[in-house]
């Protein structure tokens, strides 16, 4: 939460940048469905509005000022912090929340596929991966494949966030920039992309919340009690019996 209030300041100009990227893998995809000179002028548009917004963000000192500080105050808060004396208990309590959490939003956003419930989904898949990418250690193998899995998640619904961006934009500039039949074919083909890209997260959230929360915490447990009993061993083996032994001939 912290962090994503950090770089709030900043977000007008990611949003800005990023409608361009979207118009452009729309454009590869559009196969003539929508008009190219339409296509040219929106794109135009935004590249002008993306500009506008970096100069205002970079004449505002305050708001990079609060993002700087806020993640300094992020940074000290994680070196101050320890989990040697609780264990596994906050971490897996933690972690079953944020997977529960994504859980409900998958089937929500299932059942009626409305931009808000996706793009609500994709922060709860991305909050999965970051705390998985900082479990890994416990067993890298599986779940480095989850990490991947909810990542590849996230992804997929933040393109589908951008899109859905997109077509509020170009909704926006009917019948002022252009004629509501111009805008008609962007829109089937933003439309297009959305149901693919929809369709394949939905494939993928299947996988990352196939197990119930207390399933999925539950096996977590037994990986973090595993790599400690793996490192107590190691530490009572001490130096010399983890020193290679001379070959002898």
């Amino acid at each position: 939460m912290r962090l994503r209030d950090a770089g709030r300041p900043l977000g007008a100009a990611r949003d800005a940048k990023v409608l361009v990227v979207a118009l452009d893998r729309a454009w590869r995809a559009g196969d003539g469905v929508a008009s190219a000179s339409v296509l040219k002028a929106l794109r135009r548009g935004l590249v002008q509005h993306g500009k506008a917004v970096k100069r205002a963000v970079m004449l505002e000192p305050t708001g990079i000022a609060l993002s700087r500080e806020a993640l300094r105050g992020a940074y000290r808060r994680v070196l101050d912090s320890s989990i040697s004396k609780r264990g596994w208990s906050p971490l897996g309590k933690g972690l079953r929340r944020t997977y529960a959490r994504g859980r409900r939003m998958y089937y929500r956003a299932r059942s009626a596929r409305r931009a808000q419930d996706l793009h609500e989904w994709r922060k709860r898949a991305k909050d999965l991966q970051q705390q998985l990418i900082v479990l890994k250690p416990l067993a890298p193998g599986p779940i480095s494949k989850r990490a991947s899995k909810a990542g590849n998640l996230a992804e997929r619904l933040g393109d589908d966030h951008d899109l859905a961006v997109l077509r509020a934009q170009v909704l926006s500039r009917r019948g002022a920039d252009f004629a509501p039949e111009q805008c008609a074919g962007v829109v089937v083909l933003i439309d297009r992309l959305r149901a693919d890209l929809q369709s394949r997260a939905l494939v993928l959230g299947a996988r990352v919340y196939k197990e119930k929360p207390a399933e999925f915490a539950e096996r977590f447990g037994k990986y973090w009690h595993a790599w400690r009993r793996m490192n107590k061993a190691k530490r009572t083996a001490g130096p010399a019996a983890r020193r290679p032994r001379m070959r002898t001939f």
